[in-house]
């Protein structure tokens, strides 16, 4: 029976006689950190199309041959070391009995990783196009202003801070409102926060007009995270406008591709907001000039009208005082002719009552030849039924009154 420590010196011995050389391997980053020095790497290999683990190893890079990959690499060892990044290295196999099986790292390809990205943005936009949401984030309608930001960016990033001092030292003095949303933009946890970040943005939609998403530069493994299928897909839906400023000079990451409105650089965004408000102060002012012309040559208009129609009035209320004036004359000259005939027969009718009534004064009576008797207390004697014997009676003649005592009554027939 071997011991254990038979056995695996066995396997170290068949490790040493099969892996005598070093080889290139391609796996995926699982984790990775350093002591004294050293990088220490989980190395994974998984199902294609799922996260099933098919392979999973161990590897170091010493710190010597650390020194030697990054004098020779274009890009920071960090960033193509990245947890979930796919990459090609040159491994001494090593195995120990209190160790184990230990991968030695002596040589990263860098180029080889560098066209793995390329081939994850080919499949990121290929997926985004076949579900339609390629150009979906372009398709929402942007607000006339872009005043009220949501940034995701690094607190610390001297992209974020160059952004905000533009914004707030504008020499227009426009009043912008930002928000900031604290992400990493790069690195493993970039994916995450991002997505993280435009979900809490989209559930305060109403208080923004516009996303933005910002990093101050890097290389093009920096970026890696803005090509994540999960960060593209988050921005095509989100609820508002994005506008990605990451910092790339030469080749634009999905990310800037699915986002309604894309720059270069945070400062190229600031730009882009105040470009945005002054273009809308410029239309604002064009509206309002044009506004003032229509009131002016409106007020123009209506004060031509108006002295127009007061001459018109004036001339009219002439014509009518003239008509008014001519009719009342004719009515006045009416009214005086009917009056002078009104009273003329009034004088005519006057002059017959009055004959009338002279005609019936008594006085002509009695100049006619009449007489008229009275008692002694001058009341006109009409009869006789109240009359005795001896009572006086006056008669009254033309020019004489004569007083007589009744000495007797006689009643005519026609009387009785």
């Amino acid at each position: 029976m071997h011991s254990l420590s038979d056995l695996l010196t066995d396997v170290r011995h068949a490790v040493l006689l099969n892996f005598d050389q070093p080889l290139w391997i391609k796996a995926e980053i699982a984790q990775r950190s350093s002591s004294n020095g050293h990088a220490y790497l989980t190395l994974v290999e998984k199902e294609a199309g799922v996260s099933k683990l098919r392979a999973r190893a161990e590897a170091a890079i010493w710190k010597t041959n650390l020194r030697k990959i990054r004098s020779k690499l274009k890009h920071p060892i960090g960033d193509l070391l990245a947890i979930g990044a796919e990459v090609a290295m040159l491994v001494q196999v090593t195995f120990h009995e209190l160790y184990g099986l230990k991968l030695s790292v002596l040589d990263i390809d860098e180029q080889h990783t560098l066209g793995q990205l390329e081939l994850q943005k080919i499949e990121t936009i290929s997926r985004l196009k076949k579900e339609g949401l390629l150009d979906a984030n372009a398709q929402i309608a942007k607000p006339l202003v872009w005043q009220r930001l949501a940034v995701i960016s690094s607190a610390r990033a001297a992209g974020f801070a160059d952004f905000q001092a533009q914004l707030k030292n504008n020499a227009a003095g426009y009043k912008i409102a930002i928000s900031l949303f604290e992400a990493t933009v790069q690195g493993d946890r970039a994916k995450e926060q991002i997505v993280q970040r435009l979900a809490q943005i989209g559930r305060q939609k109403e208080a923004f007009d516009l996303v933005l998403i910002l990093r101050g530069g890097g290389s093009k493994l920096d970026l890696r995270g803005f090509d994540e299928y999960e960060v593209c897909r988050a921005i095509a839906m989100s609820p508002l406008p994005v506008m990605t400023g990451i910092g790339h000079e030469t080749d634009a990451s999905v990310a800037d591709m699915v986002s309604s409105l894309s720059v270069k650089t945070p400062t190229a965004a600031a730009v882009a907001i105040l470009d945005n408000l002054g273009q809308f102060e410029a239309a604002l002012d064009q509206l309002l000039s044009g506004i003032q012309r229509e009131v002016d040559a409106t007020m123009t208009r209506e004060h031509e009208q108006l002295i127009h129609a007061l001459q018109r009035v004036r001339l009219l209320s002439n014509f009518l005082l003239d008509k008014e004036h001519t009719q009342l004359v004719s009515t006045a000259d009416k009214v005086h002719w009917n009056l002078k005939h009104a009273l003329q027969r009034e004088h005519s009718t006057l002059a017959a009552i009055q004959a009338q009534v002279k005609a019936l004064d008594p006085s002509e009576t009695l100049r006619r030849g009449y007489s008229i008797t009275t008692d002694e207390h001058h009341n006109v004697i009409q009869s006789t039924t109240h009359l005795e014997v001896e009572d006086s009676i006056i008669t009254h003649l033309h020019n004489r009154k004569l007083s007589s005592t009744i000495t007797k009554i006689e009643l005519h027939e026609s009387n009785s």
